[in-house]
């Protein structure tokens, strides 16, 4: 994006005519599509960390169990 604007400051109708589909303003099906991608990420996202957590604090139990 900065190398497309000549100046570094943008004002927030440049960036989102910049991320818009050739400037033209998102559907309201488009904008419903990328709230539910970024849910549905931020879902995932979460349950991965859970997961990881899970497992590790299994581990540190085991070690801890190990230990004593």
């Amino acid at each position: 994006m900065e190398k497309d604007q000549a100046n570094k400051q943008f004002t927030w109708a440049t960036i989102v005519e910049y991320f818009t589909k050739r400037g033209r303003p998102l559907t309201k099906e488009e904008i419903r599509d990328m709230i539910d991608e970024d849910r549905r990420l931020r879902e995932e996202a979460e349950e991965s960390r859970r997961l990881f957590e899970d497992q590790e604090n299994r581990r540190m139990q085991r070690l801890k169990d190990e230990l004593e």
